[in-house]
């Protein structure tokens, strides 16, 4: 089971790993191990209600101000396609009106 939550420091009787660069969810045969490892230990993968015996994947969320940047960076590349593209039919237009 996965839940995208923030990331928090472990409470009492919880573990908490990482991957260094790469967190789990960005491995997927990293993440089935560590869940297939997790059940075979005999623990219940359990997000909802988190008993004695259960495990929970909690995966860091999106990093928002590189996402909007990434956005940002999209919206520039389309503007500047688009009015490359305005200037080339005008220049078109132009010079079929010279002809």
């Amino acid at each position: 089971m996965r839940a995208e939550v923030p990331l928090r420091p472990p409470c009492q009787g919880e573990i908490s790993s990482s991957c260094g660069q790469a967190p789990i969810g960005k491995v997927p045969a990293a993440e089935a191990a560590v869940e297939r490892l997790l059940q075979d230990r005999g623990l219940d993968p359990e997000c909802d209600q988190q008993g004695q015996r259960s495990f929970c994947l909690r995966l860091p969320d999106r990093n928002n101000f590189r996402s909007a940047l990434q956005e940002q960076n999209k919206v520039g590349s389309g503007g500047a396609f688009f009015v490359a593209l305005l200037l080339i039919l005008l220049a078109i237009g132009a010079a079929g009106l010279q002809v």
